[in-house]
Parts: structure tokens; C-alpha cells; sequence
């Protein structure tokens, strides 16, 4: 696998899909991994979905819809409340983007900032804000989950009272954050559990 590849788009293909074995992965010992997953207590109860990829191909993903809760049908489409465990993945990633940019960005860089141009998220200047101390954000707080937000989630839907009008999907976690959501306080060192 090249250093350099990025899995194309779902409309251009998507990521590389390839047998274990081509790969000299043990295709017994994955199935074994799978059979634990698409079987266990919680996975058959609130559902789950298991996706392995080795040297930037796919071998092997399952999806299980759960007969308490979960999405359903569970299928590799569906959009799942993650909550917490998303936070190693965004921080990691901020980390690997802090040390490529780190001549123009830091973790005191504003997300929306005072104008497009001070902003990390210059197209968040296209809608009118819903508080102006969402300016204030920096990436510091995000990470730190210290950004002032309430912690009612839009994006679990159907729940009405938590889904807000016109909100399309999990790529716009951070648009309704910053647009949306309302903020209970400047951003500050306390915790705010969203």
C-alpha cells in the first residue's frame, strides 16, 4: 500500500475491497472475530457493525441490527450514535492536522472567529450565527469539550425533541453546533459534555 492512498469517494468507487487471504491475513481467525461480534449479548441486542480494513482494503465488515435499539435495519449506511468514542478518533485527527498546519494554525485558532477570514470554518460566515459567543470557540475547547454547548444532541433523531429542523445528517455535527445549538455559557475550562 502507498503512504499517499485515500480512498475515493462512495460515488467514485470507494475504499479498496479485497479477500483476507490475498493480503496473507488468517480468513479462519477474522471469522472468528466476526462470529464474537455478530453473536454477543449486546451486539444481538442493541445491534452493531464490525468493519476491518489492513493495508487500506477492506477484508471483512458485518452489520447487525439489534432487537432492543440500535439503527434498524443496521447496514453500512446508517448513521449511529457514537457518542464519547468519537473523541479519540477527532482528537487524534486535530493532532495530525495541528502538526501539518502548524505554521498557521494552533489550538488557540478561532473555529468561527470574528470574521471568514480569522475562521477554521470560513463557510460557517454563509449563515447568520444564533450567538455572537460562538465566536469565542477555539479549537482548544472543542477538543476539550469546554465550548460553552448544551448537551441535547440534534443528530438522535427521531427523538423530536432533540432533532432540529432542517438538520440533514452526521456531516453537519459541526455546523448545528456552532449555528444551532444553544450555548450555555462562554467557553470556558468546565467540561460540557458534548
Amino acid at each position: 500500500m502507498s503512504e499517499d492512498y485515500y480512498p475515493p469517494s462512495e460515488n467514485e468507487g470507494g475504499w479498496r475491497v479485497t479477500d483476507p487471504e490475498t493480503l496473507g491475513v488468517d480468513a479462519a481467525k477474522l471469522k472468528a472475530a466476526y462470529d464474537y461480534h455478530d453473536n454477543s449479548e449486546y451486539t444481538t441486542g442493541h445491534g452493531g457493525s464490525l468493519l476491518v480494513i489492513y493495508k487500506g482494503h477492506v477484508i471483512g465488515e458485518s452489520y447487525v441490527t439489534g432487537t432492543e435499539g440500535g439503527p434498524q435495519p443496521w447496514k453500512p449506511t446508517s448513521c449511529n450514535d457514537v457518542k464519547s468514542s468519537t473523541k479519540s478518533v477527532f482528537g487524534t485527527a486535530v493532532g495530525v492536522f495541528l502538526d501539518e498546519y502548524k505554521d498557521k494554525i494552533n489550538l488557540d485558532s478561532y473555529l468561527v472567529g470574528k470574521s471568514r477570514e480569522e475562521s477554521l470554518i470560513p463557510q460557517i460566515w454563509d449563515q447568520p450565527l444564533t450567538d455572537e459567543r460562538k465566536m469565542d470557540i477555539k479549537l482548544k475547547h472543542a477538543i476539550s469539550m469546554t465550548s460553552g454547548h448544551e448537551s441535547d444532541e440534534p443528530w438522535l433523531a427521531p427523538a423530536p425533541r432533540q432533532h432540529y429542523k432542517d438538520y440533514e445528517g452526521g456531516t453537519q455535527h459541526v455546523r448545528v453546533l456552532l449555528r444551532l445549538v444553544a450555548l450555555r455559557g462562554r467557553p470556558s475550562p468546565s467540561y460540557s459534555d458534548v
